[in-house]
């Protein structure tokens, strides 16, 4: 092996080890205990703006936060969220909810429009869930432990570092990505259907994934 294959295999070990204790090392962070420092910001049901916003967040507001995703921060259910399941998947006694098939979609709730396209968690055969009501076809249910929002990790610091910044926007001003659609009007949502299979009840087949532009 020549000199230079040499310098490059050893230069490409060190990278690699770089890399692995990073990532161990951003694994060991989560979860912790964030803080909303914008005004309204949403929260949505995936990360990315194309995904439809499930609620608003206030400022002061604490977040469990469980990973992080290109700019935007996984966070376990918030009090006020809630998701949808496929009745015809769901026998249900009271507010108590049994899954009759394996690998059911539950799909992400919106305090902010009708959509409930986005999977969030798949339960299985057993499973129980909570109901909050029933809505075309679906049982509005409380979201699951497992299941997961986002919030634009801009508008959100650690507990920690929030005692020593202040929380509020300047009076007046618009909040930096309102642009982008992580706070401020709701944008428009993308356009999405849900198609249950056989082998995966509720899965989702997305037949439009060009978000609808607003005027």
């Amino acid at each position: 092996m020549s000199h230079s294959m040499k310098s490059a295999c050893r230069m490409l070990a060190a990278a690699v080890a770089v890399l692995a204790v990073s990532t161990a090392v951003a694994a060991d962070k989560f979860p912790y205990v964030g803080v909303v420092t914008g005004e309204e910001v949403y929260i949505r049901s995936g990360n990315d703006t194309n995904y439809y916003p499930v609620m608003k967040a206030s400022r002061g507001q604490r977040v469990t936060v469980q990973g992080e995703s290109f700019g935007w921060l996984k966070i376990a259910p918030i009090t006020g969220s809630f998701s949808y399941v496929d009745k015809a998947y769901v026998e249900h006694s009271g507010e108590t909810g049994t899954v009759t098939a394996d690998r059911l979609w539950v799909r992400a709730g919106s305090l902010l429009s009708n959509e409930r396209s986005t999977p969030q968690v798949k339960l299985n055969k057993g499973d129980t869930v909570t109901i909050l009501g029933e809505d075309e076809g679906f049982f509005k249910i409380a979201t699951p432990s497992t299941a997961s929002l986002w919030i634009s990790a801009r508008y959100v610091v650690s507990e920690d570092q929030a005692g020593s910044m202040p929380l509020a926007v300047a009076p007046g001003s618009q909040p930096a990505g309102a642009a982008n659609g992580a706070t401020g009007t709701q944008p428009a949502l993308t356009g999405t259907t849900a198609k249950p299979t056989s082998d995966t009840p509720g899965i989702i087949r997305r037949e439009s994934s060009k978000p609808r532009v607003s005027s």
